[in-house]
């Protein structure tokens, strides 16, 4: 009954927002990682594996490289989330064809942007934190592997103070993931975000 009635919720909202009721992705599905995070896992966990890797985190190029695996493992999933507004620009420019967005159009000509819920810079902090614990590296990237698409416009809603970091008091595995979204009005809570495919190179 319970997912009956969780079913008619998605579908009403579908017709709402005029798209396809087979782009739904229920959040609450089983993870599954896929290949490419599998193999980008890897290399993140053989990095936090380098003897005197805090201190080789001082070097901003070093830091950069590994701040870009931590992004390119969510960027690297198959859907990424949408809200109301980002599909909707979406649809209306005619970015999404054959129900499948291409990652290569985000630009800031084509006014949207893809931006993870929890920053990269925290979830590598975190990941440096647990650098001896794979299971936990592996569980801090699961929990955090969401992707949104954002409108330029949405995405200036976080301003300089949580364009980096999350709300004051947030914490891993207790805070909500889309605290930033829901302090600033991009996101409301107790709504289920709804996802689209995403296909090509991964880009950030």
């Amino acid at each position: 009954m319970e997912s009956e009635k969780a079913a008619n919720k998605d579908f009403g909202l579908a017709n709402r927002l005029g798209f396809d009721l087979v782009w739904i992705f229920r959040v609450k599905l089983e993870y599954q990682m896929n290949r490419k995070q599998k193999a980008i896992l890897e290399v993140i966990n053989a990095i936090v594996k380098i003897n005197d890797v805090h201190q080789l985190m001082q070097l901003s190029e070093i830091r950069y490289g590994f701040l870009n695996y931590v992004a390119k493992y969510s960027l690297a999933r198959d859907k990424y989330f949408v809200t109301t507004r980002s599909l909707a620009h979406l649809r209306k420019h005619g970015f999404i064809k054959d129900s499948n967005l291409l990652r290569g159009l985000k630009s800031r000509k084509n006014g949207f942007t893809y931006e993870h819920p929890v920053p990269a810079n925290v979830i590598g902090d975190h990941i440096l934190l647990n650098h001896d614990n794979p299971n936990k590296i592996r569980e801090i990237l699961e929990w955090t592997d969401k992707v949104f698409v954002l409108t330029a416009e949405e995405n200036s809603l976080l301003g300089n103070r949580l364009a980096h970091s999350m709300p004051e008091g947030w914490t891993f595995f207790e805070g909500d993931v889309l605290a930033r979204y829901l302090e600033v009005g991009i996101a409301e809570s107790g709504i289920d975000h709804l996802e689209i495919d995403v296909s090509g190179a991964v880009a950030r």
